[in-house]
């Protein structure tokens, strides 16, 4: 089960990797953050910030492509727990996509047609491929140890401590996390829905501050 998983959240990151080493900058940023969105929108935010960062004239695009990518990734996390779970998204798939859609309309204010810069290619080479081994290795560990941490919070700790954890984890790659709460949820199914919608929130946050921290104020 765990491999399935795998290769499944793989699957989906390499169709948007290769989109990504194939178009690089040359469909302009806002349609790069949108492919690279697919593999890792923390990956995105930071390239583009460094971006942002050594190019200040790009500085708006770079912002409109680090929300296209989030808006992104709540429709590519429905799509996989639909997959895993279907059962959960009756509770969640109005809420993803509207937080999608509100990141889309926002990307697209003020938006000024660019091509980039030739460093973009350079910044974004930290999108991995998904189905090199290591990055495959790395989510199934992170995938069963959460899935196990989720389970003991729950049962000592109860539903406030999965939603605390939910924001911890959030910090960081939250894909692991969300499917290993996906999979095999047949109760609860609110409470599993709340701590989704925690750890994208918290993960969106984060990116905000990944960002303004390599942009010079």
């Amino acid at each position: 089960k765990v491999w399935q998983i795998v290769i499944l959240v793989s699957s989906v990151g390499f169709a948007g990797y290769l989109l990504s080493k194939f178009l690089g900058h040359k469909v302009g940023l806002w349609l790069s953050g949108l492919v690279g969105g697919i593999v890792s929108s923390t990956a995105v935010c930071i390239a583009y910030g460094r971006l942002a960062q050594s190019h200040p004239q790009h500085g708006q695009n770079a912002l409109q492509a680090t929300v296209v990518a989030s808006s992104v990734m709540y429709l590519r996390i429905l799509i996989l727990i639909f997959i895993i779970n279907p059962m959960i998204v009756y509770s969640l798939w109005w809420k993803l996509v509207l937080l999608s859609v509100v990141g889309f309309m926002l990307s697209l204010i003020k938006t000024n047609v660019s091509k980039g810069v030739k460093s973009l290619d350079k910044d974004l080479e930290q999108l991995q491929n998904p189905f090199e081994l290591k990055p495959a290795m790395i989510f199934a560990v992170l995938f069963v140890a959460l899935s196990v941490i989720t389970k003991l919070v729950k049962t000592y700790i109860g539903s406030q401590g999965l939603l605390s954890l939910s924001a911890i984890v959030g910090l960081s790659d939250i894909d692991p996390f969300i499917l290993s709460l996906a999979n095999g949820a047949q109760t609860d199914i609110s409470l599993i829905s709340s701590a989704i919608l925690i750890a994208m929130m918290s993960n969106t946050i984060m990116k905000g501050i990944y960002f303004s921290y390599f942009v010079p104020s």
